[in-house]
């Protein structure tokens, strides 16, 4: 399993690679604090090194989550289940991207049960 983790907060980031690692311990995982560098990584991947899946923060420094999402050709994440966490329910003007991408969202913390979930 590959997995990009997005998120500013290295407390968070922390939590979640140590609860993807007790699920996959072979899992491969990359972490990004900011949001146009996950952007630009995603768009030069060739669809076999695509992450199986994102765990996407809302609120990053450089520019939102839903941003990142909206600036990526829906390609670039063809085959990744995305999550976004937040504290912050998505708007309504988030549901195009929540029905193009098919997103999961969670509030923060991810817990366990919900991942369990989200990777059936």
């Amino acid at each position: 399993m590959f997995v990009f983790l997005i998120d500013d907060d290295p407390a968070t980031n922390f939590y979640n690679k140590h609860l993807l690692t007790k699920r996959f311990p072979s899992a491969a995982i990359r972490v990004f604090e900011q949001g146009e560098e996950a952007a630009r990584v995603l768009r030069g991947l060739s669809p076999t090194e695509r992450p199986d899946l994102i765990l996407l923060d809302v609120n990053l420094p450089d520019l939102s989550g839903w941003d990142l999402l909206e600036s990526l050709p829906t390609e670039c994440l063809s085959g990744t289940r995305i999550v976004v966490l937040s504290v912050i329910p998505p708007q309504p003007l988030h549901l195009p991207l929540l029905e193009r991408y098919d997103l999961q969202f969670t509030a923060k913390p991810l817990c366990r049960k919900f991942l369990d979930t989200v990777l059936q």
